[in-house]
């Protein structure tokens, strides 16, 4: 069986697999991350086409099918980062948000959520010649405090946080630093502070933020 086979295999056994309430159980989650890893694996846009189609008719027959919306908005997201295409990231918001209203407690939605609307800040700063201040400031903040939930909800799940530091510390993108800034200020007084990786991340943004005061105190502690 050929790569390409399999890949469609696995897919479509995950297009047709029900979705449950307990969508953020440990299983669940783990399945959706291998889910979203299969996605950046992929290239071609093209590909994703027949998918999108397929997860959104599943997602009219099942409205209530959370974990299914999830997977939609994860194709979404991966078709916009192919394609650069704004218009993606706005359905891919769409289809996160409505599991953030129902299941208020699942970190991964938070977290797609807020990468879905940290690529439309990219493409309006794209689009305003790449200068992100005020006029982006609220896009940026709204970005950084969804990802910042998705730690809030779940103290176990710094996953979101930490993968926003790490793009920000290498590409250096402005959108992509003041976001993290945000993110981990954010959360500065919740349970998930005390994690060691948020802790390193922490220290590594406030430093190439010029806090260097907050980044030694934060190394002391």
């Amino acid at each position: 069986m050929n790569g390409r086979l399999r890949w469609r295999l696995a897919l479509g056994a995950a297009v047709l697999a029900p979705g449950a309430v307990a969508g953020q159980a440990p299983v669940a989650r783990v399945a959706l991350v291998q889910f979203r890893d299969s996605l950046r694996a992929i290239r071609d846009s093209r590909m994703l086409a027949p998918l999108e189609r397929q997860l959104r008719a599943v997602v009219r027959a099942r409205r209530d099918d959370a974990l299914t919306r999830l997977r939609l908005g994860f194709t979404q997201l991966r078709r916009g980062e192919l394609e650069q295409d704004p218009a993606q990231f706005s359905h891919a918001a769409e289809s996160f948000e409505p599991v953030t209203k129902t299941y208020a407690d699942w970190p991964v939605a938070w977290f797609g959520l807020g990468l879905a609307r940290l690529n439309l800040v990219d493409n309006q700063s794209s689009l305003a010649g790449g200068a992100v201040t005020l006029f982006l400031g609220g896009s940026i903040h709204d970005a950084a405090v969804r990802i910042a939930r998705s730690a809030e909800v779940d103290s176990e799940y710094v996953e979101g946080l930490v993968k926003l530091s790490d793009i920000a510390l290498q590409d250096y993108h402005p959108a992509h630093l003041r976001a993290a800034l945000l993110a981990l200020r954010h959360v500065a007084r919740k349970p998930v502070a005390v994690s060691p990786a948020v802790q390193l991340a922490r220290i590594r943004i406030e430093r190439v933020a010029g806090s260097l005061d907050s980044a030694e105190r934060l190394a002391g502690d």
